[in-house]
């Protein structure tokens, strides 16, 4: 499954996380060593000040396979969600955001 396709269609991608709950990703990009998404309300002045999230994981025949060898749920579904935002800018921030992370 091309969840970053799916993403980019403006289909539903939820990430059940290994903690448990799920999170609904306005936005989800591949990028080396897993991929990274942005929360809903990523763009809103008065939204969480953690709306990006690096997920370190493996694309296997069996999914994405974390660092703990977990396998991570991920749903795709033919629901549009408002609420997204901008998908060039949001990929701008989440690319200033990495950069922050290295430093």
């Amino acid at each position: 499954m091309d969840y970053q396709k799916s993403s980019e269609e403006g289909k539903r991608v939820t990430i059940e996380t290994v903690h448990g709950g799920d999170r609904i990703a306005a936005h989800l990009f591949v990028i080396p060593g897993g991929f990274v998404f942005a929360d809903i309300g990523w763009n809103e002045p008065l939204g969480s000040g953690h709306p990006f999230h690096i997920v370190e994981c493996e694309l296997t025949n069996f999914g994405y396979i974390d660092k703990e060898n977990r396998r991570l749920d991920i749903y795709v579904e033919e629901i549009e969600i408002p609420g997204r935002g901008d998908r060039e800018k949001c990929w701008g921030r989440i690319q200033e955001f990495m950069k922050s992370m290295n430093n």
